[in-house]
C-alpha cells in the first residue's frame, strides 16, 4: 500500500521532477551559468594580476585552489574558464546546429541526387576522426581560441545533419504532411512549418550532450598549445601550464582538470534527463 501511494504521488508531480537525472543535470546547469554570469564577480577582477611572493601557495583559507608559478590564484582563473567555456558553446553549437540542420533537412526532404551529394560530402567529414580533423584545421587557421572554434564548429556540423536527415525522412511521408501538400503548401514552408519543428526534441538533447564534449575538444586542443593562449584562463590551456609541476605542485593542473571532467558529466547527466522527460514513450 506504501509503495502504490508513493507511485501515485509521483505521478502527481510534473513529468520533468520525475526524472532524477534531469533535477541533478538542471541543477549542475543552474551552478554552470550562475559562475559564468557572477562568477567573476566574486573573484579577483585581474586573474592575470601577477604576485611572485605568493607563488605555489598550497591550498588554503586564503586560496581555496592554491596559486600558480606567478602568483595568480587558481579558484579565480577557473571561474574566469567557465565564461570562456560558455563563450566556445554559445558561438560553436549554433554554427553547428545551423549547418547541419540546413544540410539534413534539404537533403532528406528532396532526396535524389542533391541528398546524395549532401551526404558523401557528410561522409568525407565522418571518415576522419573529429578531433584529428579539427586539430588539422586548427593548425591552418592559427592557434588561439577563435581558430579552436573554428575548428569545431567545422567538424561539428555532420552529426546534425545525419540526425535531422533521418527525422526528416522519417516525417515526409506521414499523413499531416501529405495533407500540408493536398492543401497546396509550398515545399520551404512544409519543411519549415511542418516537419522541422517535429525534430527539436533529438536537436536538444544532442546538443545539451554536446556542450560537455565541445568543452572537452577545446581544453584539449588548448593543451595541446593550438587553442587558448598563455595567458587566457582556460580549462585545458592551465592545465597544460601545470604538467610540468603536478608532482610538487599538484594543484595547479588538477582543479582546472577537475572543471573539465565535471562540467562533461553534468551535462551528459543532463542530456540523458531531458532524453527521459521528452520522449512520449517513456513514462516516468
Amino acid at each position: 500500500m506504501v509503495r502504490g501511494t508513493t507511485v501515485a504521488t509521483r505521478r502527481r508531480w510534473p513529468r520533468w521532477l520525475r526524472s532524477p537525472d534531469f533535477v541533478v543535470g538542471s541543477v549542475f546547469l543552474m551552478i554552470f551559468l550562475g559562475l559564468a554570469v557572477f562568477g567573476p564577480m566574486l573573484v579577483p577582477a585581474d586573474t592575470n594580476q601577477l604576485n611572485v611572493m605568493q607563488r605555489f601557495k598550497a591550498p588554503s583559507a586564503e586560496h581555496w585552489f592554491g596559486t600558480d608559478a606567478v602568483g595568480r590564484d587558481i579558484l579565480g582563473r577557473v571561474v574566469a574558464g567557465t565564461r570562456i567555456s560558455l563563450l566556445v558553446v554559445c558561438i560553436v553549437l549554433p554554427i553547428a546546429v545551423g549547418i547541419g540542420t540546413l544540410l539534413g533537412a534539404i537533403g532528406g526532404y528532396f532526396g535524389g541526387t542533391l541528398d546524395s551529394f549532401i551526404m558523401r560530402v557528410t561522409d568525407v567529414f565522418l571518415a576522419f576522426p573529429g578531433f584529428i580533423l579539427a586539430m588539422a584545421v586548427n593548425a591552418v587557421v592559427g592557434p588561439g581560441l577563435t581558430g579552436a572554434m573554428i575548428a569545431i564548429a567545422f567538424v561539428w556540423w555532420p552529426g546534425y545533419a545525419r540526425l535531422i536527415r533521418g527525422e526528416v525522412l522519417m516525417l515526409k511521408g506521414t499523413t499531416f504532411v501529405e495533407g500540408a501538400r493536398a492543401l497546396g503548401g509550398k515545399d520551404a514552408r512544409i519543411l519549415w512549418r511542418h516537419i522541422l519543428p517535429q525534430t527539436i526534441t533529438p536537436v536538444v538533447v544532442k546538443m545539451t550532450l554536446d556542450v560537455g564534449y565541445i568543452i572537452l575538444t577545446t581544453a584539449t586542443l588548448s593543451f595541446l598549445g593550438l587553442g587558448a593562449q598563455p595567458p587566457t584562463p582556460e580549462w585545458g590551456a592551465m592545465v597544460n601550464e601545470g604538467r610540468a609541476f603536478i608532482i610538487d605542485y599538484w594543484w595547479w593542473s588538477t582543479f582546472p582538470g577537475l572543471a573539465i571532467t565535471i562540467c562533461v558529466i553534468g551535462f551528459n547527466i543532463l542530456g540523458d534527463g531531458l532524453r527521459e522527460v521528452l520522449d512520449p514513450h517513456k513514462r516516468l
